[in-house]
């Protein structure tokens, strides 16, 4: 069993009620957390001692039959399509997991985590204080927690568009969204865009210096505001009525596909070609979860969601049509988070039914069954990749604080 313990000193200061880039009493506190997980545990639901083995397909319903339960429902004008992933597999040298390891700190929201370059990673998080705490790694130590300031209802949604620049956004208390910069040599102000949301933000850049924001506002419709290089956009509804929080995802200069959650719990997409957006489209299934779509390269997409049956479930655009909805089974109790460290290649983390980790990927010719990375998560797993065969993932654990998983 891990058993891990890990002392972490965080910066102190002064924090204001204002949306303001100041410093903050350091209420994200320091801790001595014990984490970790046994070769043997008890099987969620039932007490029954079982082996690694026998949790996986227990817990995770990794069975030939595991999908079979529950269909999720397509609609008509899904058309088939063939599979978007090619048959090549990419070399895989030995890697291996490290262990987990705890970051410290006092967490009120998921981790968000993002990278600019090899090597680097920059970590935000909501502290009890409802300000912006941020960690990083340079290299070769982690950086101590600094606060940014804020006063923030919601988690947050990184973007980077370029080396040493990061965008954080955010609802605030007034429901409006809110915007933090690092410029490459100091950190910005928080500015407010504006609006009515009833969502966390999903933010994209599709190029040096373009930022688009996506939200769900008071009347459950999509709402979008741009940043063209030189000043912001007015929001603008995309219509629609959702009952989820926006994902959003770009795989070519000036292209931006919008997935939502309606109200039928089907997937509902919307894109923007260049010079229009093309209206809502319904994709099917019924989605118990936000949808997280990710691409794989020029007018590939793939989509994924928990469905009805708590099952893993995904679909794909090969560049002329929609797959239709497949099975990967599974047991989960988070949205799935989808990252691509290379071509042919995902992987995807969820939290199990025993608040495990849990992985399943694509390798570029199959799928692999499910795989415990094991833990004690209490959010949904956010990971991130800065090169190729090279994964990190973060979460909250049962103390509250971050922790963090890599492999490579």
């Amino acid at each position: 069993m891990l058993a891990h313990k890990y002392q972490h000193l965080l910066s102190s200061g002064h924090v204001t009620a204002e949306h303001e880039g100041a410093s903050a009493d350091s209420t994200l506190s320091q801790g001595e957390v014990a984490q970790g997980d046994a070769e043997q545990r008890e099987q969620p639901m039932t007490g029954r001692s079982i082996s690694r083995r026998g949790m996986l397909q227990a817990a995770l319903g990794v069975t030939a039959a595991a999908g079979a339960g529950a269909l999720l429902e397509t609609r008509s004008n899904v058309a088939r399509a063939s599979s978007v992933f090619s048959e090549r597999t990419p070399t895989r040298p030995a890697k291996a997991w490290g262990n987990w390891e705890s970051l410290g700190g006092v967490l009120t929201s998921p981790a968000d985590a993002v990278s600019w370059a090899p090597n680097r990673l920059d970590i935000f998080v909501v502290g009890t204080d409802k300000a912006l705490w941020h960690n990083w790694w340079g290299g070769s130590r982690w950086g101590n927690w600094e606060s940014l300031g804020g006063v923030l209802a919601s988690p947050t949604d990184t973007v980077s568009w370029g080396p040493t620049r990061l965008d954080i956004f955010a609802i605030g208390s007034d429901s409006a969204l809110w915007h933090h910069w690092h410029d490459g040599s100091a950190w910005g102000h928080w500015e407010s865009l504006g609006g009515l949301n009833t969502t966390p933000p999903s933010a994209v850049s599709w190029g040096p210096d373009r930022l688009d924001i996506f939200a769900a506002g008071r009347d459950n419709a999509l709402w979008h505001r741009a940043w063209d290089g030189s000043a912001w956009s007015g929001w603008s509804s995309l219509g629609g009525v959702l009952t989820s929080p926006p994902n959003v995802v770009s795989w070519g200069p000036n292209r931006l596909d919008v997935f939502v959650k309606g109200t039928d719990n089907g997937l509902w997409h919307q894109a923007w070609d260049g010079s229009a957006w093309s209206g809502w489209q319904s994709l099917g299934g019924v989605l118990t979860s936000l949808p997280n779509a990710v691409s794989l390269g020029p007018n590939l997409l793939n989509v994924f969601a928990r469905g009805a049956d708590n099952a893993l479930w995904h679909l794909s655009w090969a560049g002329s049509a929609w797959s239709r909805w497949e099975s990967l089974g599974g047991v989960l109790t988070s949205p799935p988070n989808t990252v691509s460290w290379g071509p042919y290649r995902l992987d995807i983390f969820a939290k199990g039914t025993d608040n495990a980790l849990w992985q399943k990927y694509w390798d570029g010719s199959t799928w692999s069954g499910w795989q415990s990375l094991r833990g004690v998560l209490t959010s949904p797993p956010n990971a991130v990749s800065w090169g190729p065969y090279r994964l990190d993932v973060f979460a909250k654990g049962s103390d509250n604080a971050l922790w963090h998983r890599w492999w490579g």
